[in-house]
């Protein structure tokens, strides 16, 4: 059982690799085959990963175990999902005003 679970394990996180690697030169297309590029479609564009990325995630939800969570760890949570939210933003927007190289660089 513990093999199988390292082998899951496994094939999870290179998914996950393979899924971050080829976000930018996806992303790219999209930005090339709108025929718009700017803020604007960028923050759409992030929003809609974002998106994806929580409908992804909503089966794990069935082994889900509530817990008590304290105001700090609430707000530590909060303030990291700003971070990310910024992360991404920057790094979609930047996508269309630089190469895919200099993006991942500067972000």
């Amino acid at each position: 059982m513990l093999h199988r679970r390292k082998w899951g394990v496994g094939l999870i996180l290179l998914a996950g690799v393979f899924a971050i690697s080829t976000a930018a030169i996806f992303i790219r297309l999209a930005i090339a085959a709108a025929g718009t590029s700017g803020i604007g479609f960028s923050l759409l564009i992030a929003a809609i990963r974002m998106l994806i990325a929580a409908v992804v995630i909503i089966p794990s939800w069935r082994t889900f175990q509530p817990q008590t969570v304290t105001r700090a760890a609430l707000g530590y949570g909060m303030l990291a999902g700003v971070c990310l939210a910024l992360h991404v933003a920057a790094w979609i927007s930047s996508l269309s005003f630089t190469s895919i190289t200099a993006a991942t660089t500067l972000v």
